[in-house]
């Protein structure tokens, strides 16, 4: 028996426990527009055919699209590498990546950013500083994951929060009930997700709300 977490495999008929990626971007960029800005960037890998990727995008073009902004393609900036570790290294490939993020930031020059997971805002903190950019008084940033690390980035991270070990007890139940005969059909479970506001989005510290 096999169990996806995090994503989905589309025409395989395998069990999947997934946040709820839409519904957590959708949330962090409104939460962004609900601060003044409009020029909001989606920083991501470039793994878009990855359904957590392509659903977290989805997320924030329907947030824009609620706001009445229009979704502008110079603002969604999908060109970096997948494979990261944590805790964060410098090594020369995370060098290329922030170079590459300052570029993009410098060019575009969005107000406020939504990255796809933690890894990569920390990545923006770095290329923001470079340009002498302070977060959040001139690059509101919100993120995807909350990974333990968020809060303590040299600017603490708002972050759509997933709920890891509910992730992980939900997945070894569809394991467990498939080995022992409980049920046959094939389940896809989209787990609630919550907004932890921190500094790097320049809202009130400390609030947490419901992202889905």
């Amino acid at each position: 028996p096999i169990v996806l977490i995090d994503r989905h495999l589309g025409g395989l008929a395998i069990d999947t426990v997934e946040p709820d990626n839409v519904g957590g971007a959708y949330a962090a960029v409104r939460h962004l527009i609900e601060l003044g800005h409009r020029r909001i960037a989606f920083i991501s890998t470039n793994n878009l055919r990855t359904t957590s990727v392509a659903e977290r995008l989805q997320g924030y073009e329907e947030a824009l699209l609620s706001a009445q902004i229009t979704v502008d393609p110079d603002l969604v900036f999908t060109q970096l590498a997948v494979a990261r570790r944590w805790p964060i290294e410098a090594a020369a490939s995370r060098t290329r990546e922030v170079t590459a993020v300052a570029r993009f930031l410098e060019r575009r020059q969005p107000t406020a950013a939504f990255t796809l997971h933690d890894y990569l805002a920390a990545d923006v903190i770095e290329a923001a500083k470079s340009l002498g950019l302070r977060i959040p008084d001139e690059l509101a940033l919100a993120s995807f994951d909350d990974d333990p690390a968020a809060a303590t980035l040299p600017v603490p991270l708002t972050a759509v929060a997933q709920p890891r070990e509910q992730i992980g007890r939900t997945a070894a139940r569809l394991v467990v009930d498939r080995v022992e005969g409980k049920r046959t059909d094939v389940a896809r479970i989209v787990l609630p997700t919550r907004l932890v506001i921190r500094r790097s989005s320049g809202a009130r510290i400390g609030a947490a709300t419901a992202a889905s």
